[in-house]
């Protein structure tokens, strides 16, 4: 009797650590993360039909694999459709609601008195060629009256991304220690990482020509939405550092092509430096929920003249 209650007692001093581990994991929204579906086109997107609550905010994927809080399918006059990495995306810190896609519709709503349903393709790591496939073969993007495209300078170097190089998931951690399973599934890629690549062996001076190329690209696949009737608006986002640091070569070169492209352009560059000092970012490139807000209603101001002009056409309220 006395040997099964040390042994008893000796469990649970094992056990207790690796229990208050996961109670903290699942407190930190841990062990239900985002999973992904992955295919030879785009590579990977978020699966359908996910509804996590991850650091206190909400995030919810609908049945075509699209952010947001209302059904791309449901009835609307107007479909806007946010394609982009990361920043488009916003993160498991901030509620779908909260994000820029989410905002643009609510302003523009305010602003023009009818129904507008925003899908938010934004995706961690997506490069533009990840974007361009998406536009081509995801059916469900097909329904979108409206494209944006929100880019960063690096997304035209990034190639095309793929879930094997990111900490992301394709099937979700099982068992009771699901928080823990999502710790050390990050720490075994960060540990990996260190252990094999180096910053300093990056070579930068193909950046600007390859940049230059996979904008080429971009470029087509808009505008052969934009003649299949689909009005197309590319957002560019500046890097928190281009303020405060030495301007960024990539930067200058990707900003100066998208002006000359002839597409429909909001360089955000100047109206994020005029708000800057306010805070808008959670890290060189990500914004925080004022970010969003900020980028929300540029965007709206942007995007209302061509909703208005835009003729819904088989794409409207069903």
């Amino acid at each position: 009797m006395k040997k099964a209650a040390f042994t008893l007692v000796l469990a649970l001093l094992m056990l207790s650590p690796v229990t208050g581990a996961e109670i903290a994991a699942r407190w930190m929204g841990l062990g239900d993360p985002v999973v992904y579906r992955t295919n030879a086109a785009y590579r990977y997107a978020p699966a359908p039909d996910q509804k996590l609550r991850r650091r206190g905010a909400t995030v919810t994927i609908g049945r075509e694999g699209l952010r947001g809080s209302e059904d791309w399918s449901g009835p609307a006059d107007h479909r806007i459709l946010f394609v982009g990495d990361s920043v488009t995306w916003g993160g498991t810190s901030i509620d779908d609601d909260k994000t820029f896609a989410d905002r643009t519709c609510a302003e523009l709503e305010a602003r023009l008195g009818r129904a507008f349903v925003c899908g938010n393709a934004g995706v961690n790591g997506y490069g533009t060629e990840n974007m361009i496939a998406r536009l081509r073969y995801d059916p469900a993007l097909k329904r979108a009256d409206t494209v944006v495209v929100t880019l960063i300078s690096v997304d035209p170097i990034r190639g095309t991304s793929d879930l094997a190089a990111a900490h992301f998931f394709s099937r979700g951690p099982s068992g009771p220690l699901r928080g823990l399973w999502e710790v050390a599934a990050f720490g075994a890629f960060q540990i990996a990482g260190r252990l094999r690549w180096s910053a300093a062996a990056y070579d930068p001076s193909f950046d600007l020509a390859v940049a230059r190329d996979a904008l080429r690209r971009l470029y087509a696949e808009l505008l052969r939405l934009e003649q299949s009737g689909t009005s197309v608006l590319i957002v560019f986002s500046p890097h928190k550092d281009e303020f405060y640091g030495d301007p960024d070569a990539l930067d200058a070169a990707v900003r100066a092509d998208l002006a000359a492209s002839g597409l429909a352009l909001l360089d955000l560059t100047d109206a994020v430096h005029a708000e800057i000092e306010r805070g808008i970012y959670l890290d060189n490139v990500h914004l925080n929920e004022l970010g969003h807000a900020l980028y929300g209603r540029w965007i709206a101001e942007a995007v209302s003249p061509i909703v208005v002009a835009t003729k819904t056409e088989g794409n409207g309220t069903q």
